[in-house]
């Protein structure tokens, strides 16, 4: 999920708070501490988190009260039993999800550091999941094998699918488009009616394709699981639809964006969100948040130097291998025509600019495609609810999106798969396989909005 911050003080990270209560204000799951007062986004995987005792509950704030929620979302990242987990804005108001390792509520926990005398009637909460060490804990056994989409797989098996995928399609090629510092290979999937044309075109850095092409990035945050699930699905869907299909679009899939950071959350951390990139100035705190590291208003706003902090935008625009395989994507292929990033959690599609509230030069036509993929779903289930631009009510820098847009890609989103909250990151195995299913619905008949002669494929 995609959340936005400013540099702010973590407790045992010793880095003081930056920027102004609006600032402040606009940020989306920060990591703080673990139990033992430590920043649990500093892990160096020496053993595996225990988030047993760990709730979550969700309280809320209009959006226009700022002030309210500069103080609050302050007083929880310096509480040592409170993480801000996600936040999302719904019917203006600035959703809040909160993981505690207290039994105490916030009001009890957070209130005399408020200092409001109205926080009795701002703190009210709802509780989420009451024991969050009984969903992660089912995780250590992590599964490897044939993928298949009943369970979450490791990433060599999602690795492997894809090698797989793409030796026994004439349709389907395999780039490798990078190399993660943990040697990883990042892969991409082009699936079209003359793949091996496409790749040459890549390769060679010519750029005549005509046709659209559709690209879709999974799995750029580590511990949203469901996302490259939905990718490989996608995939393997595409590879059944044949030439007939095919003749519209190329398709572009990277199955899993993030390999280093996604094995990780396997291992050590199922909450872990950034890559693995080693920090030589402190240990204790690798990673860098990938949707912060584009090279588009970076270190603006919703990020921060601090490279203990969740959203750590790293030493300098598009510094990691893993953005940079997406950028040689992006500027090698043409006419691409759709860009979208796939993350969880809260079903909404989110649409250009997410770093300042001032609407896209477009903003109607991206607003419109979106609406239409939503009614797509709706059409056979109800996984999407909303559509909203990026920035509103906060903002950050450096995300996958805004570069594709300002790359001239003239339909560029985030697109956050379900749920609102019940699960979160921990979507239950049993929900893999209808919410693959239906968002595959939805890019499937959205290539009719895309290509008129295609508007027949959902009748």
């Amino acid at each position: 999920a995609d959340f936005r911050r400013a540099d702010m003080q973590l407790p045992g990270c010793g880095v003081a708070a930056r920027g102004g209560a609006v600032a402040i204000m606009f940020q989306l799951m920060l990591i703080i501490t673990s139990i033992i007062g430590d920043c649990v986004s500093s892990h160096d995987g020496s053993a595996p988190v225990d988030y047993s005792g760990w709730s979550v509950v969700r309280t809320s704030i209009p959006i226009s009260d700022k002030d309210a929620t500069n103080d609050i979302l302050s007083a929880i990242e310096n509480n040592n039993k409170l993480r801000l987990m996600h936040t999302f804005v719904q019917d203006n108001a600035l959703m809040i999800d909160v993981m505690k390792n207290t039994r105490n509520s916030l009001l009890d926990t957070i209130g005399p550091l408020v200092g409001r005398s109205d926080v009795e009637g701002v703190l009210l909460e709802e509780q989420l999941i009451e024991d969050l060490g009984n969903l992660t804990a089912p995780y250590a056994r992590s599964t490897e094998g044939r993928l298949g989409w009943d369970k979450y797989y490791r990433a060599s098996s999602i690795q492997q699918f894809s090698e797989e995928l793409a030796s026994n399609n004439d349709n389907i090629e395999l780039l490798r488009i990078g190399t993660t510092r943990g040697g990883r290979t990042i892969q991409a999937l082009v699936i079209a009616d003359n793949a091996k044309r496409e790749v040459n075109w890549y390769n060679s850095r010519h750029r005549p394709s005509s046709k659209p092409i559709i690209m879709l990035e999974f799995g750029l945050h580590a511990r949203e699981w469901i996302s490259p699930a939905v990718g490989t699905y996608i995939a393997n869907e595409l590879s059944k639809m044949g030439s007939s299909f095919l003749q519209h679009a190329t398709w572009i899939l990277i199955p899993l964006a993030n390999p280093d950071g996604y094995e990780y959350s396997h291992t050590n951390d199922r909450m872990w969100r950034k890559n693995r990139r080693p920090n030589t100035k402190n240990y204790k705190c690798p990673g860098v948040d990938l949707n912060r590291n584009f090279d588009i208003k970076w270190a603006t706003t919703g990020s921060s130097s601090n490279p203990c902090s969740e959203v750590y935008h790293g030493t300098s625009p598009m510094s990691e291998p893993e953005s940079i395989a997406i950028k040689k994507l992006i500027t090698r292929f043409s006419n691409i025509q759709v860009y979208m990033s796939i993350h969880s959690y809260s079903q909404v599609v989110l649409y250009p600019f997410a770093y300042t509230e001032d609407p896209a030069p477009t903003e109607r036509e991206l607003r419109n495609f979106a609406m239409a993929f939503t009614s797509n779903i709706k059409e056979k289930g109800e996984k999407l609810s909303m559509v909203q631009q990026a920035g509103y009510g906060y903002q950050s820098g450096g995300g996958s999106d805004d570069y594709a847009y300002k790359q001239g890609i003239p339909y560029a989103y985030t697109l956050e798969l379900p749920d609102k909250g019940n699960y979160g990151f921990l979507m239950p195995e049993s929900e893999i396989f209808s919410t693959c299913r239906e968002i595959w619905a939805g890019f499937k008949c959205q290539l009719g909005e895309l290509v008129p002669e295609a508007k027949g494929i959902c009748s």
